[in-house]
């Protein structure tokens, strides 16, 4: 019954219009699929499995009748197929590529070549003035291109119909745009596991001779894949930093002509080229990154699919803490954490406000900010409790920051959900506060030179070191 939950993610009006559909004799003739919506509808957006229970759902849609599982399987498999139904026909009713090739598909069968043509040619044209060209665009107009050439054979002159020429150009585009897609996704996995692969490239020179050869027509009317280019480009060229703002630059001046969808992705790429060079060590790019994310807030292109994902909150977050934006930082957790999933939502959020106000100095709202986080998988418990051992250790409160490094030390003994990367960063926050609080507590010169000399020569991560230092000098 998993379509049935389906449901709970559709807006009102969605549905409203799911109602309307099943209630619609052309889509469906069954009296029993009407009842079994009108049960579900009563616990409509928060149906369950404990809703879902087999003989309330029989007794309300086969009244007076004794109980028969293969009733009752039909009833299901059939109310699936209305939901199927549905969500096709909702993607049909947005997706005009899909719309014009099945069209254009009745119209050849009919048999009827004046109307073809017309329809097909105006199908075209408006194809044509579409900014947005994708693979589906492609593709689409491939398919209407093939049905004109099939559908006409018979009537072209001798020599090399024009539409043979225009259906060429489209294999040459949609296969670059593919092939380009294909790169960008393969570089992306290995720039984050930091190998090269063994993925065959053979085809990216060619391609590169293609675009650089027909560059001003790409990029005034192909911007889709002049932006995929650009992003494989960031990887392939020996001059990534003109790439990058070549980028920015074009994306700026069609920010109004691309999808809020697309804008989510492009501007990633972008994003994720200057957090590659903060990983690096480079800090100065963490400007760039905030001035990419103002553009994606001011594009209103922040979010995809109604939500924001938690590694991209997050990233938000280190950018406004980084920068000092407590203000920006603040609305930011407060407008964008209600698009987290829902069943991390308030454990974001709470974690995320704890880090901003021990920014603030505000150590006390801090802790009980932080003690509020309940799912406490391992990468939450580990920052909850290097928050709250840092906010006990502004307040002069020793004790109890030996008691939380205590029991991280036993956490990371315990429990499997610690990796390797986790574990050190443990051991390496536990390590350093001891000798901080050490210091404090006796205010021994000799030991603080210790904790430099030994920072200096530190290879390993180390959790809150910007922190550290302060304490330190």
């Amino acid at each position: 019954m998993i379509l049935f939950k389906l449901i709970n993610n559709f807006s009102v009006k969605e549905f409203i219009e799911f109602e309307k559909f099943i209630l619609s004799p052309f889509y469906n003739s069954s009296e029993r699929i009407i009842k079994l919506f009108y049960f579900l509808k009563k616990f409509y957006p928060s149906i369950s499995d404990e809703n879902l229970v087999l003989n309330k759902i029989y007794e309300k849609v086969f009244p007076d009748k004794k109980f028969d599982d293969s009733n009752y399987r039909k009833l299901i498999s059939d109310f699936n197929k209305i939901i199927e139904k549905f969500l096709v026909q909702k993607q049909l009713e947005k997706n005009s590529y899909i719309k014009n090739i099945l069209l254009s598909e009745s119209l050849k069968e009919s048999g009827d070549k004046e109307v073809f043509n017309k329809l097909s040619a105006k199908m075209l044209n408006d194809l044509n003035e579409k900014f947005n060209k994708d693979s589906a665009f492609y593709y689409t107009r491939l398919q209407l291109e093939n049905d004109i050439y099939y559908t006409n054979f018979d009537s072209y002159k001798p020599g090399i119909p024009k539409i043979l020429i225009q259906k060429s150009q489209d294999i040459d585009l949609l296969f670059s745009f593919l092939k380009l897609n294909s790169f960008s996704e393969v570089l992306t996995i290995d720039k984050a596991i930091g190998r090269d692969s063994d993925f065959d490239f053979s085809f990216f020179d060619s391609i590169s001779v293609f675009i650089s050869k027909n560059l001003k027509d790409i990029k005034k009317n192909h911007p889709n894949l002049y932006v995929i280019y650009l992003r494989v480009m960031l990887y392939k060229d020996k001059s990534p930093d003109s790439v990058i703002k070549e980028l920015i630059n074009y994306l700026k001046s069609k920010v109004s002509k691309f999808s809020k969808e697309q804008l989510n992705f492009y501007y990633s790429y972008a994003s994720s080229f200057y957090w590659e060079k903060y990983s690096a060590g480079n800090l100065e790019v963490m400007k760039d990154i905030y001035n990419i994310y103002d553009k994606m807030i001011k594009s209103d292109s922040l979010i995809l699919y109604k939500k924001v994902f938690e590694s991209d909150f997050h990233s938000l977050v280190l950018t406004g803490l980084y920068l000092g934006k407590y203000t920006w930082l603040e609305n930011i957790i407060y407008k964008y954490g209600s698009y987290l999933d829902k069943d991390i939502r308030k454990d974001v959020i709470n974690l995320s406000l704890a880090r901003l106000y021990f920014r603030k100095k505000d150590f006390e709202k801090a802790i009980s900010l932080a003690s509020k986080v309940k799912n406490l998988n391992a990468k939450y418990y580990v920052n909850v409790n290097f928050i709250i051992a840092k906010s006990f250790f502004e307040l002069g409160d020793f004790n109890s920051i030996e008691y939380i490094l205590d029991n991280l030390n036993h956490y990371k003994k315990r429990n499997k959900q610690v990796n390797k990367d986790l574990s050190d960063s443990i051991n390496v926050f536990v390590y350093y506060m001891s000798r901080l609080i050490k210091y404090y507590s006796s205010k021994d010169k000799n030991s603080v030179d210790e904790i430099k000399i030994m920072l200096k020569k530190e290879t390993r991560f180390i959790p809150d070191k910007k922190w550290l230092l302060e304490k330190i000098n």
